[in-house]
């Protein structure tokens, strides 16, 4: 036995050697670092590509207090903006969602919240992504989408289900149709889920 012990003793060493190369260096390239993104705060998902230099930002900060602040910026060329307490903090090369997360963590970490729920929006992607409703509403057609966009937000910003309709509502994305039943949405019975960009929403008539 005593005769292994040198040998697991210079594995041991190797495998912790290797452990630490693993880490990541001090000096990080401006360009190319990403924020530690927190396992465990309030963030809306959202599916959108990640920003970029010159993509304009609105970032609402809303802490338990309700004291809601909100501050608009420009991604510069190292995708840094800048925001109130927190200062620089790096957003490039992040969905707008793990942006939120980055963000929270900032703040938390720096001792400003206990706890924070953070969204972001980029105003260029805005401009290009819709979601798209049909069926028995009081109007049809398509509206932008926004980071935060909830299911029963889009049925009311489309004057609600007209009075011809069944109460369901089909949820098309990717491919796959989940049905949510309006009433029970509106009550807070069911879950009023948050809309991905080229969602489909369509209202079937009543049959009878």
């Amino acid at each position: 036995m005593k005769r292994l012990l040198p040998p697991l003793a210079a594995a041991l060493a190797l495998l912790c050697a290797g452990c630490i190369s693993l880490s990541p260096a001090t000096n990080r390239n401006s360009a190319e670092w990403r924020p530690p993104l927190p396992p465990q705060l309030s963030i809306q998902a959202t599916g959108d590509r990640p920003l970029r230099p010159d993509d304009t930002v609105k970032v609402a900060v809303m802490p338990p207090t309700n004291n809601r602040q909100v501050s608009d910026d420009i991604v510069d060329a190292f995708g840094m903006i800048t925001l109130p307490l927190v200062g620089d903090i790096k957003v490039g090369g992040l969905t707008t969602s793990e942006a939120g997360k980055a963000i929270a963590r900032a703040y938390v970490d720096g001792g400003y919240y206990r706890s924070v729920e953070v969204n972001v929006v980029c105003e260029n992607m805005v401009k290009q992504q819709r979601v798209f409703l049909s069926g028995r509403f009081h109007k049809r057609g398509d509206l932008p989408w926004r980071d935060g966009l909830t299911l029963e937000q889009a049925v009311i910003e489309m004057g609600d289900l007209d009075p011809f309709a069944s109460g369901e509502l089909q949820l098309t994305r990717n491919g796959t149709i989940k049905t949510y039943n309006w009433k029970r949405v509106k009550d807070r019975r069911d879950e009023n889920p948050v809309l991905l960009p080229n969602d489909v929403i369509y209202a079937p008539q009543s049959r009878f």
